[in-house]
């Protein structure tokens, strides 16, 4: 073992549904470990990804001692998006304060938007005068906690609604002082957004307010786990936005959605490296798969991000998760075959998994085909059986569809690749030169099939495919971005969000110096022109805005130059049986791609498998390691 200079590792964990991956570089080498995410605590399977990381780097569990030797940890977890999806019934009460004359139902314009409100809010609704004194302050605030509110949101609209909100709250808190043991917070809309549509605005700071005593909880308690372990350095969390926060400093409605977002950064952080203008990724995991593009500096966004259904006053990745992974059941009916959006998940998991399962899913089926060995899957530690498979495959799809075994699976999956590709296809309409990127556990199986399909040339399986989330959360950077109208004097503005800048920094454990600044000027809402500090415009109109923005670079994954290596033929001894499209069952080779050099190709048929990823090269493709160690598969001419 190369000897480590001190805290010189990084290490990065994504909490899925499933699985919760973890990734590790030290010595300019890559580590990756998998624990089963235990739902009922999900700190418990934080720590145990951690543990695992230790395993695969000592040979031992040594959690204490690959702490010591960490520099950074970033953490993305679905605890919040759990929370708003099977947990609405358990979060807290809200009360919502809105102005006197603004109805509720100026909120409700949809049916998702109804039911959401009506099982965070309900009828704890009440509204408050601009003029109102202590004692109106009293009553409206006492007629929510009548209702049993225990946690309140203020939303005003109209002209200098943030002054008003700020106004409230000071009254607010002589009435209800914060040292009461019954006292309520408070959360001012205008706090978390300065968007100018009350709606967003309202609707941002309500699912904030459900989100944030359970991610206060839970984070605080990760980061309890890991100082527990002997961590000193603070824990920071991997927001929706693309970049990292201490967890005293993180918004929990940003923590929604952010491992899907994690997968984004690492497909930037490729198509920079490989010089592409448009990479368009699938990440296919047990329940769904999460379809986005990116580009070197340009992600698919939406500018008023949904959140559980509800538009949002934050921007957040264009992504479309549709309900086909491996764990999705398949079937047969009178129309042809069925594949999900049911998923088996993990527990009881595909029938294979012998954990109770019944259902056939695409696990069974590439078992059965021969493309996964009981002795290897999972790295040997989850064993699977080809009996159950076959049982379940009889069952609901060979015995209803009077199909004999290798029919009904060629057509088990040549219909599952076809829903996944016409997901690809409505989402990002990819070109024949646009390059594919197949992630996730179960990506690497699909990617020639959804190439073909698609009519895409190349796809390529990054070597971290199997916790490309986990690996593209080491691609963030500590970032705060500030807005204000210039008003009468440019530079006072300035120096006005440099001090905001400096206490948000202080408070991430960072000082200015090391930090980028960018500047410019927001001119009729839109031109948005970049300008040096020190010269400013001789003038400038009244109510153009400033912006600045601060970034504090983090250490991050090494991505290899993609250079030109010297290409000789892969070799091995290996074979696996398997059913190729054609029918037939043939012995391929079967390569183990960490033993392979750059510039290693093959034709296929044929498999690369480790110990989480199999990926099968489909006759007519070709594959080839890259310096950067990924598997590049590109289509033979046609």
């Amino acid at each position: 073992m190369t000897p480590e200079t001190p805290r010189s590792t990084l290490i990065c964990v994504d909490n899925g549904g499933t699985l919760t991956d973890a990734i590790a570089v030290r010595g300019g080498r890559f580590f990756r470990a998998k624990a089963i995410t235990t739902a009922h605590d999900l700190s418990q399977c934080f720590i145990e990804s951690i543990a695992a990381l230790s395993r695969e780097i000592f040979g031992e569990t040594a959690i204490e001692r690959l702490l010591q030797e960490t520099g950074s940890i970033r953490y993305a977890t679905t605890q919040g998006t759990n929370a708003l999806v099977q947990g609405r019934d358990k979060g807290p009460r809200l009360g919502l304060l809105l102005p006197e004359g603004m109805a509720a139902t100026a909120l409700l314009s949809t049916p998702n938007e109804q039911a959401l409100f009506a099982a965070l809010v309900g009828e704890r609704v009440g509204h408050i005068r601009d003029d109102a004194d202590d004692l109106a302050v009293i009553e409206a605030v006492n007629a929510l906690l009548r209702k049993g509110c225990n946690r309140m949101v203020l939303a005003l609209d109209g002209r200098q609604y943030g002054a008003r909100e700020l106004a409230f709250r000071r009254v607010f808190l002589r009435c209800f002082p914060r040292h009461f043991l019954g006292a309520v917070p408070l959360l001012l809309a205008h706090q978390l957004t300065d968007d100018t549509s009350v709606g967003r605005r309202t609707w941002t700071a309500l699912l904030n307010a459900f989100l944030h005593p359970t991610m206060e909880h839970f984070l605080y308690h990760a980061e309890g786990e890991l100082r527990r372990h002997g961590a000193t350095r603070p824990l920071m969390i991997f927001r929706n936005d693309g970049n990292a926060s201490r967890v005293a400093k993180t918004v929990a409605l940003k923590t929604y959605s952010c491992g899907p977002r994690a997968g984004v950064e690492g497909a930037r952080a490729y198509a920079r490296a490989y010089g592409v203008s448009r990479i368009v990724s699938f990440d296919v995991g047990g329940t769904t798969t999460d379809i986005s593009m990116a580009g070197a500096e340009v992600i698919d966004e939406m500018a008023h991000g949904p959140v559980a259904g509800v538009q949002t006053s934050f921007a957040l990745c264009n992504i479309l998760s549709a309900g086909i992974g491996g764990s999705s059941v398949l079937g047969w009916s009178g129309n042809g075959f069925e594949v999900g959006p049911q998923s088996v998940g993990a527990v009881p998991g595909p029938a294979c998994f012998g954990r109770g399962g019944k259902r056939l899913t695409m696990t069974d089926v590439y078992l059965l085909g021969g493309w996964f060995d009981p002795e290897t899957y999972f790295a040997g530690r989850l064993p699977i059986d080809r009996a159950l498979s076959a049982q379940a495959l009889h069952e609901h799809v060979s015995g209803p569809a009077k199909l004999e075994q290798d029919a009904a699976l060629l057509a088990l999956d040549d219909a599952y690749h076809r829903a996944m590709a016409d997901a690809i296809a409505a989402h990002t309409a990819p070109a024949r030169d646009t390059l594919l990127m197949a992630i996730g556990g179960a990506g690497p199986m699909s990617a020639c099939s959804v190439g073909q399909l698609l009519g895409v040339d190349r796809v390529i399986v990054p070597h971290a495919a199997a916790v490309f989330c986990a690996y593209g959360i080491g691609f963030s950077d500590v970032r705060y971005r500030y807005e204000a109208v210039v008003g009468e004097d440019v530079r006072a503005t300035f120096e006005a969000l440099m001090q905001r800048a400096g206490r948000d920094m202080y408070a991430e454990g960072f000082e200015l110096g090391g930090c980028k600044l960018m500047r410019s000027l927001i001119v009729d809402g839109q031109a948005d022109v970049a300008v040096d500090g020190e010269h400013w415009p001789d003038t400038i109109r009244p109510d153009t805005r400033l912006r600045l923005e601060i970034v504090r670079p983090l250490q991050s994954f090494p991505v290899a130059e993609i250079l030109a290596v010297d290409p000789h033929p892969a070799t091995t001894t290996r074979k696996r049986n398997c059913l190729l499209p054609d029918g037939r069952r043939l012995d391929l080779p079967l390569y183990a791609p960490q033993e392979l050099q750059p510039g290693a190709q093959g034709d296929g048929p044929a498999l690369l498998e480790d110990a989480y990823t199999t990926a099968r090269v489909l006759p007519g493709w070709r594959f080839e390691i890259t310096a950067n160690r990924d598997m590049l598969l590109q289509r033979s001419a046609h």
